[in-house]
Parts: C-alpha cells; sequence; structure tokens
C-alpha cells in the first residue's frame, strides 16, 4: 500500500500513448506530461492510508460494469486555474465511462471519502500551458480539432497512487479491478469511421 495522493483511472495502452505523444510538438512554453502519466481519470481520492485504504480497496472492488469501449478525439483545453491551463484529447462518447464514474463515486463515499464536487470531463492530459503558449495555441487547436486515435477497449479499472519525484510526479498501480460486468462491451463510437 502507499500512502501517496490516489486516484481511479483507466490505463492507456502504450501505442495509445505513441499516438498522443506524437502530438506534443509545436508549441513553445508548453509543459508535456510524460507519456507514462498520460491516463485517463476517472475519479480523484486523495490522501488515505491503513484502514481507508483499505475500506476503499475492497469498495472499487463491488463496481460491476462491462468492458468500455474508449476512443479518444480532438484537442482541447480548460481555462487556467491558478498558473494552470492543461491540455487535453477528450473521449469521444463519453457516457459509459460516466456510467463507470457514477458506481466508483457510489462505492467510495460509502466508505468515507469525501463525495467529489468538480464538474467531470473525461480527458488525457497533454501538458500545461504557460503564458508564452498562448501565441500558438489555436494554431494547434485548430489544426487538431479533428484529431483521431485508435480505439481500444478497456476491461480494468485501476488505483493510482501519485508521489512526488523532483520536479514532477510519478504515478504507480495500487490495485487492478477486471471490468466484468455483465453485458456487451460499452462501446464508445468508433473514432475511426471516416477511414471506412
Amino acid at each position: 500500500m502507499s500512502s501517496g495522493r490516489l486516484f481511479v483511472a483507466i490505463t492507456i495502452p502504450e501505442r495509445i500513448k505513441s499516438e498522443l505523444h506524437a502530438l506534443q510538438v509545436g508549441i513553445p512554453g508548453v509543459r508535456w506530461v510524460d507519456p507514462e502519466r498520460m491516463v485517463l481519470t476517472v475519479r480523484f481520492i486523495g490522501e488515505a492510508d491503513g484502514t481507508l485504504f483499505n475500506d476503499i480497496d475492497y469498495a472499487l472492488s463491488t463496481v460491476s460494469v462491462p468492458p468500455i469501449g474508449v476512443a479518444l478525439k480532438s484537442v482541447g483545453h480548460f481555462p487556467p486555474r491558478k498558473d494552470k491551463n492543461e491540455l487535453w484529447v477528450g473521449v469521444n462518447d463519453p457516457e459509459p465511462i460516466l456510467r463507470l464514474r457514477g458506481k466508483i463515486d457510489n462505492a467510495v463515499t460509502r466508505v468515507s471519502v469525501e463525495p467529489e464536487r468538480r464538474r467531470y470531463h473525461p480527458h488525457v492530459k497533454l501538458g500545461y500551458l504557460r503564458p508564452q503558449a498562448n501565441g500558438r495555441l489555436a494554431r494547434f487547436l485548430q489544426a487538431n480539432a479533428l484529431a483521431l486515435f485508435t480505439p481500444f477497449v478497456a476491461e480494468s479499472f485501476e488505483l493510482y497512487a501519485s508521489h512526488k519525484s523532483g520536479d514532477g510526479r510519478v504515478y504507480e498501480v495500487e490495485e487492478s479491478y477486471p471490468l466484468t460486468g455483465p453485458g456487451e462491451v460499452e462501446t464508445c463510437s468508433d473514432s475511426h469511421e471516416g477511414d471506412r
């Protein structure tokens, strides 16, 4: 068990990370996210040691949904929060992920984890924009507005811990939970439909 900040995420396959990494050019002043930290975060939890960690682990093991087809597409950014302005890749059809998040949220709040108050927008972080990046941002967003990535099937979700390391953070998988609920794979629309 780790003492880092905990969060729940869907792990991105290496081949998709390579596709995302190929986008990380063309904007000076961006602090790009290392591909090893590219995940699709579903629920932030925070610090949890000892008994609470075990309770969270048990609660997450009770979540039951079928595997989820994930199709990442397009690029966007969030408005500045303090000194951060996130650049991200979105999800073609967020509904299956929103359903998973709802079940995870219900499970962890039953074991005394604080309810999540922030609005949730499924995405994978690409980088953090600094003020000097603003001149190239519009061009980058326009060029990648229709970006498409290879779809994949998420057959599990993971409990991660985030640890400080140097001037950044390192993610470590604490536990993995299979998506084996009844029903068909919950598919996001195929992001490569235009290729057919």
